[in-house]
């Protein structure tokens, strides 16, 4: 079809009326039928520097860089959540030298009383025992046991007792320490032989003799002995006067 053809356009056959219909004109592109409301259009599109006023602006954009600043920290947050919780996921599935057993764990009172003998020390209480597993006649136990001093060592005054005996958790070590200096007492301490610990250097200032093993020295749950972990052992005396 050519421009000067005044031929009707092609009509098309409707299946539902059964009737030739003649299409509807084609718009131009360029046509815009429905007038575009300003306002309405202002109301959804962003605004942008040259739309705001120029006392505004600085306001504007001091809000949207604070805006800014609580996303990437927000963002900063999460990643650092993410990689914490994937690093204890892999903690937990691999061992650390740092770990601590789960069970509770009781020196052999074979090797006790050879260390005692060697340190020239008789302890008189434990600090951290239990019912099943305690050194001595008294001792403080985490659990409610009706025999125990006390659930929490930490509670007594270590000063008033003659000599005691601190086989503690290893997460508490730092803190059995810092009694002991407090206190100014005299205590008979086992722990792991970790040099890089951050409680290590003070442990050996405080103490005064020390013995060193190399062998399996601690019993189960059920008394029966463990298998020698990677590291070594010591049990020394420590005096909190070294400070």
């Amino acid at each position: 079809m050519t421009l000067n053809d005044d031929r009707p356009p092609p009509q098309k056959f409707g299946k539902s009326s059964g009737k030739w219909v003649v299409p509807p004109p084609a718009q131009s592109p360029s046509s815009d039928p429905l007038p575009v409301d300003r306002q309405a259009r202002d109301r959804h599109s962003p605004r942008h520097d040259h739309d705001i006023p120029i006392s505004e602006r600085s306001d504007v954009r001091r809000e949207l860089f604070k805006n800014y600043l609580i996303f990437t920290e927000t963002a900063l947050m999460q990643a650092h959540d993410r990689d914490a919780a994937r690093n204890m996921q892999i903690s937990n599935s691999m061992p650390s030298p740092y770990a601590q057993p789960k069970e509770d764990v009781m020196l052999d009172p074979v090797v006790f009383r050879e260390a005692c003998k060697r340190l020239k020390f008789k302890p008189t209480i434990d600090l951290f025992a239990n019912a099943q597993h305690h050194q001595c006649p008294r001792y403080c136990s985490a659990k409610f046991d009706p025999k125990a001093l006390t659930q929490n060592a930490f509670t007594l005054n270590w000063a008033s007792e003659w000599r005691p005996y601190a086989n503690p958790p290893w997460s508490v070590i730092g803190r059995v320490l810092a009694k002991v200096v407090k206190e100014r007492v005299t205590v008979m301490s086992v722990i792991p032989d970790w040099p890089h610990a951050p409680w290590y250097p003070q442990w050996k200032k405080l103490c005064v003799r020390d013995v060193l093993y190399t062998v399996p020295i601690f019993l189960d749950a059920h008394s029966r002995l463990r298998p020698k972990p990677r590291w070594n052992t010591r049990i020394g005396i420590l005096d909190g006067n070294r400070a």
